[in-house]
């Protein structure tokens, strides 16, 4: 018999042991350890309390787990990771757990509930549509294969430096900078998460010129993920971007990875194709208000 509650904390070596069967056969490889999940889960605001586990006897089979945060002003959720297990597929048990969650979340008044899902995975695209999910944007997922530096013609002289502190961060400068807006995984907030944990290991670098801040990014090294990148409007154009990228790429050893870059900013996405990335895959983001 299958049953549903509520995650604890302690349920973690199982839900570990879940996800990694849960995704074994997904369209983008999934390899972490269980720290890396960990990571994944702090970064993402994950709360117990509010995720879900379908249960055959005491092994997880199925589970949502869901961030609590804000997203544009409003208290939201964050569905960090639903999977179920391939031998107990086509039982409806996520629609189950979705069942299970939504009262529990609207009850404790998040208003919105925000997750993404790959183009290509058409049950799980249709099950969302059927909950009563609406696309809110398209993202797609881009990888270098492997890392390269790129050469770079400036003809200014800048200076790229580490921000080591989050006091450092001039986020209200930082976030003038955006073309579009980041996805919950890549947000400011997400960001900030992360400081919480030294094991966390990223790099936030600041370019400048003539001393004034213009451009920024920041890498997580575990996995490569560029969280976010950006240049000042009037400095775009002129090789910033891939300094940025160069500076990044000499300080971790695998190949950079972009996540969900906005579908409809064409531009950002022909910067990194230009700088050796290709597109990996595409997502959709979807959001249900309650």
């Amino acid at each position: 018999m299958i049953t549903y509650r509520t995650l604890k904390v302690e349920d973690f070596p199982r839900l570990y042991r879940a996800t990694h069967a849960a995704f074994s056969d997904y369209a983008v490889p999934y390899q972490t350890e269980e720290d890396g999940l960990r990571r994944m889960f702090l970064i993402n605001g994950v709360r117990f309390d509010f995720s879900v586990g379908a249960f055959n006897g005491d092994e997880i089979i199925g589970f949502t787990v869901n961030g609590i945060g804000d997203w544009n002003g409003m208290r939201t959720a964050y569905d960090s990771g639903t999977g179920v297990v391939p031998e107990s597929r086509r039982q409806g048990i996520s629609r189950k757990m979705f069942d299970f969650i939504l009262p529990i979340l609207s009850g404790n008044k998040i208003r919105q509930y925000l997750l993404e899902v790959i183009t290509e995975n058409k049950p799980a695209v249709l099950l969302y549509q059927n909950l009563g999910f609406e696309t809110t944007r398209r993202f797609s997922v881009f990888k270098r294969k492997e890392s390269v530096i790129f050469p770079e013609n400036l003809n200014e002289r800048i200076e790229i430096k580490e921000i080591k502190e989050i006091k450092d961060f001039n986020w209200n400068l930082f976030e003038s900078f955006w073309t579009c807006f980041p996805s919950w995984q890549n947000s400011t907030d997400s960001i900030k998460r992360s400081f919480s944990d030294e094991a966390i290991i990223k790099t936030c670098l600041g370019l400048y010129l003539s001393g004034e801040l213009v451009g920024y990014a920041v890498v997580f090294h575990n996995s490569g993920n560029v969280s976010q990148i950006a240049v000042a409007e009037k400095h775009r154009g002129k090789g910033f971007g891939r300094a940025l990228l160069n500076a990044l790429q000499k300080r971790i050893e695998k190949p950079l990875y972009v996540t969900n870059v906005d579908a409809d900013a064409k531009k950002v996405a022909a910067f990194f194709e230009a700088n050796g990335f290709s597109l990996l895959t595409a997502q959709y983001e979807m959001l249900l208000k309650l």
